[in-house]
């Protein structure tokens, strides 16, 4: 992988870390989630007339996609509101590659080399590592509901990973970014005018517009970096190098945030990040 894929990586990590600590800090989190969607699809729409226009078949991707990511904001909000952050972001974002290297075995017929079934064992380690950090302990926010919820976030983020692998290698990942961010926003947003806080939706993005506008821009700027990354080089590297948000999440949890536990689960993000490259290096 060339130096400046890497790089792009690993600032991508940075940032995605980084507007899920600002996501994990506010109140609202799905008005702040859908507002940041809006604002992104928002600043993404010259894409739609600067690039060629999407295949039918990256628009159904894209579609699939935003129905997923929908899913995903909608879990992710709620674990946020049940655990700490340096357990819900490293185990959503860790379990997904140890799913994927499952589903691979299960419906592709695909057997993992040793060193990926080595991966995976040090990638479920560190997630148990993690999921176990002061579990039980008084005000550690940890609970088997938030772990359950991460859980679920990581299936949905294994999932849409798959669609966007796919619609990148014959779509250019500008537009079709601003395609989901825009698919997403209407899906999201359907749903809370659905919901029964609708009357008070107005009230609280006037309150929230600020974080949202943070997670937008850069949720928007990570995803355009890993798709890019994506369509150069080898899809299942970049997956597992971005990983390394996991480690920058659990200092988040630890330094940002006060929370308990912090050195156990910094090393078992370790472990999870390393064992996602192993996963990726042994094919």
């Amino acid at each position: 992988m060339p130096f400046s894929t890497l790089a792009l990586l690993v600032l991508a990590g940075a940032l995605h870390a980084g507007w899920n600590l600002v996501l994990k800090r506010t109140e609202a989190r799905l008005v702040v989630a859908w507002a940041s969607l809006v604002m992104g699809a928002l600043v993404s729409l010259p894409a739609f007339f600067l690039f060629p226009p999407l295949t039918a078949r990256a628009v159904a991707c894209a579609a699939l996609s935003a129905l997923l990511e929908g899913l995903y904001f909608t879990l992710l909000t709620r674990a946020y509101g049940r655990g700490d952050f340096s357990v819900v972001y490293p185990v959503a974002r860790g379990a997904a590659p140890a799913l994927l290297a499952f589903w691979a075995v299960a419906f592709l017929g695909e057997r993992p080399t040793p060193l990926g079934w080595l991966g995976l064992g040090v990638l479920i380690a560190g997630l148990v590592w993690v999921g176990r950090s002061g579990t039980g302990g008084s005000g550690t926010g940890v609970s088997a509901a938030s772990v359950g919820l991460a859980l679920a976030v990581s299936v949905t983020i294994s999932l849409y990973s798959a669609v966007d692998a796919v619609a990148v290698r014959q779509a250019h990942p500008i537009p079709y970014t601003a395609l989901v961010f825009l698919l997403s926003a209407g899906t999201i947003g359907a749903a809370l005018l659905l919901g029964p806080d609708r009357a008070q939706l107005g009230k609280t993005f006037a309150r929230s517009w600020r974080p949202a506008a943070l997670v937008g821009v850069l949720s928007l700027a990570t995803y355009v970096m890993v798709l890019a990354a994506y369509s150069r080089g080898s899809v299942a590297y970049a997956g597992a190098v971005r990983e390394v948000s996991i480690v920058f999440g659990a200092l988040a949890g630890w330094l940002w945030l006060k929370e308990s536990f912090g050195p156990a689960r910094l090393a078992g993000s370790l472990l999870i990040f390393l064992g996602a490259l192993l996963i990726a290096l042994g094919g």
